[in-house]
């Protein structure tokens, strides 16, 4: 499949945007710069996404748990930071050397963005919903968001005008 989309189709026919989203990390990157490159130089427009909130155990297993168990501190217990530490690099990569447009899961769902959400619903330490609406995950397993939760990323994106 890469190889139609690298060698053929790319060469021969124009896109006006490539989105590129992985579950990235550090070791990743000088590949990614390679990619990235290559597709600039086809003509194509780069947006790339960095990695999504992640736990060790899946979010609805979590939420139950910490539902039952009283203990809202359980989900902070399972977060993985990793992927917050590789968005922050990610984003400086992309933004001041590759010169492409970053979209941070980060930066738009957690902390001070995300005004669509009640503030009752929980949050990670750093600031993160961890549901996507009143009564849905945000992830169906340890880093996929629920449709509710695509939903809900997708319209931070309009709402920060970050899709052409």
């Amino acid at each position: 499949m890469w190889r139609y989309i690298y060698g053929d189709y790319l060469v021969h026919h124009h896109v006006d945007a490539v989105m590129i989203s992985g579950r990235w990390e550090e070791a990743d990157f000088p590949e990614l710069g390679r990619t990235i490159s290559w597709m600039q130089q086809q003509g194509a427009t780069v947006i790339l996404f960095g990695p999504v909130v992640e736990f060790d155990v899946p979010l609805p297993r979590l939420l139950a748990m910490s539902l039952r168990d009283h203990e809202p501190a359980l989900i902070d217990s399972h977060s993985n930071t990793e992927p917050l530490q590789t968005d922050k690099k990610l984003s400086k990569f992309a933004r001041s050397q590759w010169k492409v447009r970053y979209v941070s899961a980060y930066e738009n769902l957690c902390v001070t963005n995300l005004k669509t959400v009640a503030t009752a619903l929980f949050q990670t330490s750093f600031g993160c919903p961890v549901y996507a609406a009143r009564g849905v995950p945000l992830l169906f397993d340890t880093d996929h968001f629920t449709p509710q939760g695509s939903i809900l990323y997708a319209r931070t994106m309009r709402a920060l005008n970050q899709l052409p």
